[in-house]
């Protein structure tokens, strides 16, 4: 009996499982031809005009694909056409009920609302994007921000800064493009932040994108930075000023290969190597006996970038290394005695 049941059960289950493949391959080769439909409806209106699309806005599959079809479609058109489409989706309320869905519902819904977003710029779309900013969750605050700063609504380098040093937020990539973006829209703007009193992690972010923006004008702040009581800071400008790519660097990033934080001589060591600056090649020697192993490693890496003057350097650290063996040996065989 107990047998007939278990059967009875599987034969259930796999009756379950089949039916949810069906209805989901059902489902799959629907959502392709309401995608093609939608498509080919919203081009043809783009394009030539005419009587508008009748598409149902107000069901949450079609309102689904006619958020993504037209996201796809408003990025490879211009001028009239887009102009077109752009009112042809107001007059259907979609941009309002995209405001709506992203302050609630499922969390994809929610992601696609905000990023669809962008194709209504406007003092209503900021204002929900600007309250979305307080909530807690990253997955949702981050893309808010993005979407803000492609319609030229975002914050100041001052509120990104506030903003890259909630939790979580400074392991973000996307943080880090915004805040780039932002330093090299306006270098002036972002120098100024760097004496700010924000978190180091926060202003380390901003010292990372003043390097990466390549501007003449960044060095000597970005070499002031190595003073920085945070040694994220420090570290992120022994960093930035490897990427800078000007040989005025060299006295700061000696100075800071004799920093207390060893993530700072790693950095230094990095840049030095990077710069190809051959004339400090005696400033990285110590490093090569550095107490941290990765410390170590960079140094002797940065030391063989620098061509025959590192091979040197690497060579006499050599033989110290082994006067010292030999040295200590026979001091260990009279200990041994």
């Amino acid at each position: 009996m107990t047998a007939l049941v278990l059967m009875a059960l599987s034969f259930l289950v796999l009756a379950m499982l089949m039916g949810a493949r069906f209805r989901r391959a059902r489902d799959e080769a629907s959502d392709l031809e309401r995608r093609a439909r939608v498509s080919r409806e919203l081009v043809r209106y783009a394009l030539k005009g005419g009587e508008a699309p009748q598409l149902a806005v107000s069901s949450r599959i079609e309102r689904k694909v006619i958020v993504e079809v037209g996201l796809d479609t408003a990025s490879i058109i211009q001028g009239e056409p887009k102009t077109r489409l752009l009112a042809y989706f107001s007059e259907i309320g979609l941009d309002t009920r995209l405001r709506r869905q992203a302050v609630r519902g499922p969390l994809r819904d929610r992601l696609n609302a905000i990023e669809a977003l962008r194709l209504f710029p406007g003092e209503e779309t900021a204002a929900v994007l600007r309250k979305l900013l307080n909530a807690k969750s990253l997955r949702i605050w981050q893309p808010a921000l993005r979407t803000l700063m492609e319609i030229g609504a975002g914050p100041d380098m001052f509120g990104l800064l506030d903003l890259a040093a909630r939790p979580g937020a400074p392991q973000s990539y996307v943080i880090y493009q915004v805040i780039a973006a932002r330093a090299h829209q306006n270098l002036p703007e972002a120098l100024n932040a760097m004496l700010s009193q924000q978190p180091g992690v926060a202003r380390a972010l901003l010292v990372r994108a003043v390097g990466d923006a390549g501007a003449d004008e960044a060095l000597a702040p970005l070499t002031a930075a190595l003073l920085d009581a945070d040694p994220e800071v420090r570290a992120a400008a022994a960093r930035a000023l490897g990427g800078l790519g000007k040989a005025e660097a060299a006295d700061g990033l000696v100075y800071a290969t004799t920093d207390s934080d060893w993530r700072v001589r790693l950095r230094a060591c990095e840049s030095i190597g990077r710069l190809g600056l051959w004339q400090q090649a005696l400033s990285l020697e110590p490093l090569l006996h550095d107490p941290v192993w990765w410390v170590r490693f960079r140094a002797e890496e940065a030391l063989r970038k620098l061509n025959q003057f590192g091979l040197d350097s690497l060579q006499e650290a050599d033989g110290m290394l082994n006067r010292d063996a030999h040295a200590i040996k026979p001091r260990n065989a009279a200990a041994g005695r």
